[in-house]
């Protein structure tokens, strides 16, 4: 947690020195310290770039937006009339490019909006006063933001060039920052000091010649009550000059102890750069050798005094950029932007006509209108000292309707009814002179959400490893010494005798007869055992178990599994792949279980059946049907796993696929490229065509969509029960009474099997659909609700026509995931329901190059939900942007018109872009760069700390801007 807080501080605090307002000196007057003050204060760069767009990439980017389509130029002409004061007109989208080898130097980057928010070029002169900050962070998955109360004070003083020594005005600008510990609820403050030399230069086209010339120093854990007089063992600094060629040169330190092995942790980073040539060099901590138990460094080793580093050089010209990470092969990168693949990071939409009825002005940004969350204000406890209690913020938003409220995950009293004293939380985004809304907390443990199920196709997910669950339990058979299964139909009990084995049948699924074909033994099929050997990072689970009727009077239950290769076990003996007996006994390491020792292979003659449960995770990737590209017939393949990262989480694959063959009728339900799909084999045929493919997007109950009324329901009109059509026993209610205890909670209605009780909360639940008093599944078409006729298996007879799909998630003992959180009224106890995600449909999207690559049902929330997000397949190829991974990033271009499912038309623009050089190795339009440049980079000549004196936090401060926006 410690460690988490000043990382973030120490991002927090850079910003100081990097966010601009524009501006230069005016008339002058003298302050009460002495120094004289002007209007407006130094301006800086806001945004800091390791390599900068080239020239040449403005000029080919603008010729093909000019190539555009007649449709696009149309679009865009339709948004250019939009008034000029609009929202629409006013919103700024940022581009950057983006070098995952030099993201070190993105601590400068992401903050950069921070210090503008306080608008101290504004204040020069004024005294101290006090602004709320806020950054975006992202909490298990969803981009939620933080504040924080800054106290600044901006001057221009008398001073000296650090350069020249030529005097000259500094505008120097103070900031006191606090930071909290949620764990002992002690403060720790942030002393930040920037002096400004000169302002950045800014070229016609918007971009920075250069950064200025500025000086940062930030103190960490300082003194609160004076000035710091010892040196800090944590601390910030950074220093940009300009010499007289324009160059710009940036340094940069950061270090401090903000772990648990008490190591030194340092950053420092250089960067030399003019609009077409440049180099650098960085040095930063590298985690994983402490936090990957095989790296093969003990970072709790006495000797050791500081983290272990990693490196990264680059150089650029004015057409390519050279990386090299480490000791790893130097990459080079064309600059020339048409070619750079566009990933899109965030949106913002706008109503496209007026509204008088509503308010609404063409361009309005949608989130005028709709509350998707704001921010609230809160007394915290400590988590280790109750007696202690701090003014804390936090967040209160929804993701898919998921109501939460981020930053009160403990220390917090929840209103159940019980507690007398609930916490309460004060709105923080209200106006001056406004009384900003009380709320307390309800919790509730479950969610429950509406399945929303969209068309979508197999090309969809093509190239991505996605994960999926498993759980097939089926039979295998010893027939005349092969073991053969029941492959996609079913198996006729009813006429199966036992003593007469061959009236043992597998039935085709459409004609109820015997399956027939030249391979098959009374309709089975061959089963391949290899499908039951695990390899190390196997994430399945696999049971084999059957009865040994070797004694007839005394058969014995016995497990078994399938060794391809010796296990090494002292006392036991490998002869050859088979199945083997197992016992009691389970590997430490991985939980399997282990076989007997000495060694017992299966007697097929004793064990005429076994049953088969195969359940857990495992990666597959859809790969296509081109004969000529892939290796595998079925279309699929199961990715092999060599372990999974304890960093990240993620696995690591080996580099060996092997053919997947999806079952019939089995949906697969995968997450691929940020998108949950649920995929369905519906003939064996090997074809595209042979699978249904739905995307889905949630919607989560809440007060105003539960409700003893029909019309107001979540469930279809006509809702008896729920139930799994898979398990029909166990029936349950949603609990839709708001003066029930368990209300919004999912309840066990009935169960035939005895094996839970009626009343208890269900465990979580997947795929459940409401059926009305006949037993019948229900669909929604329009509002009404139709009852659907299914096969044995629960299935629709018609697959046009498929029942309403519900979800349960209960969490489990000290989880956070699956609960929803309300804030309530204070003084009516009403429910804060947040606006709904607008669902917009058939929204079209492009390549980086423009090209139309068909239309997508989407969800905006704030957020943009239901674009492919292919970083984290990135991510797994050490971020090389291939051209696979390159033709799987869609984005919407500005000025596309999107249609909400009510029919209300929006505009939507991209507000946050990251572009991704293409990878060459040829270089046609220039030279290429030297990496070596970087080698004359000194890191030791980066900034240390230089004392401020800074003393303690000023009083009688006021706020006067909360998120940039006067408040006074």
């Amino acid at each position: 947690m410690k460690k988490q807080i000043l990382l973030k501080s120490v991002a927090v605090a850079v910003s100081l020195a990097l966010a601009g307002c524009g501006g230069s000196s005016s008339t002058t007057v003298t302050n009460d310290d002495g120094g004289t003050t002007t209007a407006r204060g130094f301006s800086l760069p806001n945004e800091i770039s390791a390599v900068p767009a080239s020239a040449a990439a403005s000029a080919s980017t603008t010729r093909s937006v000019s190539a555009s389509s007649f449709g696009r130029a149309i679009r865009a002409l339709a948004s250019a009339d939009l008034p000029p004061d609009s929202d629409y007109a006013k919103a700024t989208g940022r581009t950057f490019v983006e070098e995952p080898a030099l993201e070190q130097f993105d601590i400068i980057e992401q903050v950069l909006t921070s210090m503008a928010q306080t608008n101290y070029a504004d204040e020069v002169g004024n005294g101290a006063y006090k602004a709320v900050i806020t950054w975006e962070e992202d909490q298990d998955g969803v981009d939620v933001k933080s504040l924080q109360t800054w106290t600044v004070k901006s001057e221009l003083v008398s001073g000296n060039h650090p350069v020249t020594g030529a005097s000259q005005q500094v505008n120097v600008v103070q900031a006191w920052i606090p930071e909290i510990d949620p764990d002992t609820g002690n403060e720790m403050l942030i002393k930040a000091q920037f002096d400004i030399y000169t302002s950045a230069s800014v070229a016609a086209d918007g971009s920075f010649n250069d950064y200025g010339e500025w000086d940062l120093n930030v103190y960490f854990q300082a003194d609160p009550n004076a000035v710091d007089s010892a040196a800090p063992q944590g601390f910030f600094a950074a220093s940009t000059r300009i010499d007289s060629s324009g160059v710009t040169t940036l340094k940069i330190t950061d270090q401090g102890v903000r772990n648990e092995f008490g190591l030194l942790e340092q950053m420092k980073g250089i960067l030399v750069r003019s609009a077409t040539t440049g180099y650098g060099k960085v040095e930063y901590p590298d985690w994983e050798q402490c936090y990957n138990p095989g790296s093969g460094v003990d970072c709790t080793d006495p000797a050791l005094t500081a983290f272990p580093v990693s490196s990264a050089a680059y150089s650029y010209n004015d057409a390519y950029l050279a990386v090299q990470q480490g000791s790893s092969a130097v990459a080079f990168k064309d600059r020339d932007l048409a070619g750079a693949i566009k990933m899109v990071h965030r949106y913002g939409l706008f109503y496209a006509d007026a509204d008088s009825t509503n308010g609404i002005a063409e361009g309005d940004s949608v989130e005028k209108q709709m509350t998707f969350g704001f921010p609230v204000k809160f007394q915290m406890t400590a988590l280790s000292d109750p007696s202690k209690q701090f003014e804390a913020w936090g967040y209160y938003g929804a993701w898919q309707g998921r109501h939460e409220l981020w930053g009160a995950e403990d220390g917090v009293v929840i209103d159940d009814g019980v507690n007398t004293a609930p916490t309460v939380f004060t709105k923080a985004d209200v106006l001056p002179g406004q009384t900003p809304a009380t709320y307390t907390l309800a919790e509730f443990a479950g969610t429950f959400t509406k399945r929303n199920l969209e068309d979508a196709s197999l090309t969809d997910i093509q190239g991505v490893p996605v994960q999926t669950w498993l759980n097939n339990n089926f039979e295998l058979f010893n027939m005349n010494g092969e073991w053969r299964y029941c492959d996609d139909g079913y198996i006729d009990w009813i006429n199966y005798d036992p003593a007469t084995p061959s009236t043992l049948s597998c039935l085709d699924r459409v004609t109820n007869q015997e399956k027939t074909g030249t391979a098959l033994v009374q309709g089975f099929s061959l089963f391949d055992l290899t499908q039951l050997a695990q390899s190390e990072g196997d994430q399945r689970w696999i049971n084999i178990a059957g009865e040994d009727q070797a004694d007839p009077l005394n058969p014995q239950y016995k497990q078994y599994l399938y060794l391809d290769a010796d296990p090494q076990i002292s006392g036991f003996t490998f002869t050859t792949a088979g199945l083997y007996e197992a016992g009691n006994e389970f590997d430490p390491d991985t939980g399997r279980l282990l076989p007997n020792s000495p060694a017992a292979l299966i007697d097929p003659s004793a064990v005429p059946g076994l049953m088969v449960d195969v359940s857990g995770a495992l990666y597959i990737q859809y790969v296509g049907f081109d004969p000529l590209v892939t290796s595998t017939t079925t279309g699929w393949v199961e990715k092999g796993i060599s372990g999974i990262d304890p960093v990240t989480g993620e696995p690591t694959f080996s580099g060996t696929d092997t053919p997947f063959n999806p079952s019939r009728e089995e949906e697969y339900y995968i997450n691929a490229a940020g998108n949950n799909f649920i995929v369905k084999r519906t003939d064996t045929v090997d074809a595209a065509a042979s699978y249904d493919v739905k995307r889905e997007l949630q919607t989560a109950a809440n007060p105003l969509n539960t409700d003893a009324v029909a019309s107001a329901s979540i469930l279809p009109p006509g809702t008896s029960y729920l139930a799994s059509p898979w398990n029909g026993d166990i029936k349950y209610t949603l609990i839709e009474d708001p003066t029930d205890a368990n209300y919004l909670l999912l309840e066990v209605l009935s169960d035939a099997s005895g094996n839970s009780t009626a009343g208890d909360i269900a465990e979580t639940q997947w795929g459940l659909m409401a059926y009305d008093s006949s037993d019948q599944p229900l669909a929604m078409s329009s509002g009404t609700a139709t009852p659907v006729s299914v096969d044995e298996y629960g299935y629709p007879v018609d697959p046009a026509l498929r029942p309403v799909e519900f979800n349960w998630e209960k969490p489990g003992d000290a989880q956070s995931w699956g609960k929803q959180r309300f804030l309530k009224e204070t003084g009516s106890g009403s429910y804060v329901i947040l606006s709904d995600a607008i669902a917009l449909t058939n929204v079209a999207v492009q390549d980086s190059a423009g090209n139309a690559k068909g239309t997508l049902n989407l969800q905006f929330d704030g957020w943009m939900y239901g674009i492919p997000d292919v970083y984290g397949e990135l991510s797994q190829n050490d971020w090389v942007m291939t051209p696979d991974i390159a033709g799987k990033v869609v984005h919407i271009a500005a000025g596309t018109e999107a249609t909400g499912s009510d029919g209300t038309r929006y505009f939507v623009k991209p507000l946050d872009t990251s572009l991704f050089l293409g990878v060459v190795s040829a270089f046609p339009n220039g030279t290429q760069p030297d990496i070596t440049q970087a080698d004359s980079v000194d890191l030791t000549s980066v900034p240390g700390y230089t004392p401020h004196n800074m003393g303690a936090t000023p009083t009688g401060t006021v706020v006067k801007y909360t998120e940039g926006n006067a408040v006074e």
